[in-house]
Formats: structure tokens, C-alpha cells, sequence
């Protein structure tokens, strides 16, 4: 069983609401600060405020590129990352190009996977030398599983750093199964963060159990309320 403490470094909290406010940002931030979550997701536009908002504890800041569907050409994809490291983001959520990769175009998913790693490596090196965590986003709910190895197996070849499963804004999202056998693809050396309908408790422990080394949800407050009220889920 989790501790409370355990529970909310394993979450990272996302706001990803397009009528989301500054004001809604520094509300996120000042309970992932009370909670001590592991980061805040948020938008390229406010990696800038979250960081300031955030300086000096131990919450991360991270954003996303190419959400939803990673139909962004590998260029802007790379610039994205740049400058969301530059404002402040320890971690860059990269969605590959879903479409290329249903297709089977597995070379323009290795050059965006090359470049977006490398992109994210050395813009930290250029900055203040601390380590960026960057993450693919390969969608379960529109994939396949052998197009999911092949995701898995380039992240690994470019040592990027975690597996995402899902966006959220597909037909559904995580799910057990999903990283029983993303884990089993990378094996035990990358992260997995399983993220899309994560409401409950319950759920955050049986895809820890699973192989899941970090979970994204909007509602982690109300996980980690609901886990220390000793309550499954949600109401």
C-alpha cells in the first residue's frame, strides 16, 4: 500500500484545459506544492508562470508538444521543446505523429523521436545543466501494439526516458493491459506514465502494480484526499 507521500510523487498533475487562466495555474501549483506532486503539466504558454510559481520546491514543471495527435512537422516539435526548456520545464511530453505511425512511416517516427530527445538533452546542457526528462506519447486507444514496439524501441535506442499511454482526448484511456505490455516492450530500465481517466485510487495502484512508474490525472488532489480519507475513487 502507497503512503500519502509516496501516492503524490508518483502524480503528476495535469491542467490541460483550453479556458485555463494564469490564476488557474497558481491555484495548481500552490496545492501540487502542498501535496508535494511529483510535476504540474501544463501548456507550452505557461511553463513560464509555473515555474515561477514553483521555484524552489520540489514539484516539477512539466508541458506537452503536439497535443493532441502529434501533427506537428519535426521541426516545430524540436523548437517547442527548446524554448519549453528555456521558460523552465524539467519534463517534455512529446505525442508522436499518430498518423505516421498508423500508416507504418516508422522513419519519420525515428527522425522525430532522434531530434526531439536530442533537442531536449542539449537545450538542459545549454541551460543550467540540469537533467530534462523527455517523454513520448505514442496514444494506446489509436495504436497498435506492434506500432507501439516500435515506438518503445526507439525511445530506447535515442535514451529518451518514459513511455506516455494516452493524451486523454482519444476513445479512451489507460488501461492494466496497456501497460502490462508496454512494460514488457521496454522492459525494466525506461518509465511508463499511464495517464488518460484516471480518477481513483484504486486505479493509480493497479497500474503502479502493473509496471507504471508515473501517473498523470487532472484529479490528483482529489486522489490523494480520497487515499488518506481511505477511500477508493472518487464520488
Amino acid at each position: 500500500m502507497f503512503s500519502k507521500t509516496g501516492l503524490a510523487k508518483m502524480i503528476d498533475v495535469a491542467l490541460l484545459r483550453g479556458n485555463a487562466t494564469g490564476d488557474d495555474v497558481r491555484r495548481v501549483c500552490a496545492n501540487a506544492r502542498k501535496y508535494h506532486f511529483a510535476a504540474v503539466t501544463v501548456f507550452p504558454y505557461w511553463v513560464a508562470l509555473a515555474h515561477r510559481e514553483l521555484h524552489g520546491c520540489d514539484v516539477k514543471v512539466s508541458t506537452v508538444v503536439g497535443l493532441p495527435f502529434g501533427a506537428l512537422s519535426p521541426m516545430i516539435k524540436t523548437a517547442q521543446v527548446r524554448q519549453a526548456v528555456h521558460d523552465g520545464a524539467s519534463s517534455v511530453e512529446i505525442v508522436v505523429n499518430i498518423g505516421e505511425l498508423v500508416a507504418g512511416n516508422y522513419e519519420h517516427i525515428r527522425r522525430e523521436i532522434h531530434e526531439v530527445v536530442n533537442a531536449g538533452k542539449m537545450r538542459a546542457l545549454t541551460e543550467d545543466g540540469g537533467e530534462v526528462a523527455v517523454m513520448i506519447t505514442l496514444e494506446t486507444a489509436l495504436t497498435t501494439r506492434e506500432q507501439q514496439r516500435h515506438v518503445c524501441e526507439l525511445l530506447a535506442e535515442y535514451r529518451g526516458d518514459f513511455i506516455i499511454t494516452n493524451t486523454g482526448y482519444a476513445t479512451r484511456g489507460c488501461s492494466v493491459e496497456d501497460i502490462l505490455a508496454l512494460r514488457e516492450m521496454i522492459g525494466p530500465d525506461l518509465g511508463i506514465k499511464a495517464a488518460g481517466g484516471i480518477r481513483a485510487v484504486e486505479q493509480v495502484r493497479n497500474l503502479v502494480n502493473a509496471g507504471a512508474n508515473r501517473v498523470g490525472t487532472s484529479a490528483g488532489v482529489q486522489i490523494v484526499e480520497h487515499f488518506e480519507d481511505g477511500r477508493p475513487g472518487l464520488d
